[in-house]
């Protein structure tokens, strides 16, 4: 769905719909947009709700800060990189290869 960045967007409600119906979920994930509505999401999460995150990413959204994400989850949070806007996820991807290479 096209990611439209603002608290009861379609996008921020079905995600927090999805979270909410499938209890195995532990992570969020959003890029540009979408890093936008998580945090709403969060906001929205009650604490019992909140305490099933583990892990959040947050690619792209500058006008918040990494501050916005914090909590007791690992927080993967990273602005544009010099390649541009578009390339965010594929940077990200780049550096965890560069930390883990390959056993051999």
């Amino acid at each position: 769905m096209p990611g439209k960045a603002y608290k009861g967007s379609p996008q921020h409600l079905a995600a927090l719909k999805e979270y909410r119906r499938d209890q195995t979920i532990g992570a969020l994930y959003g890029f540009s947009a979408g890093g936008y509505n998580v945090y709403h999401i969060i906001n929205d999460l009650t604490k019992g709700e909140r305490s099933r995150l583990q892990l959040v990413v947050v690619l792209g959204a500058p006008d918040r800060s990494a501050a916005s994400f914090k909590g007791p989850w690992e927080l993967v949070y990273r602005r544009d990189p010099s390649t541009g806007h578009m390339n965010g996820p594929d940077a990200l991807l780049a550096e965890w290869d560069k930390q883990h290479p390959p056993s051999p």
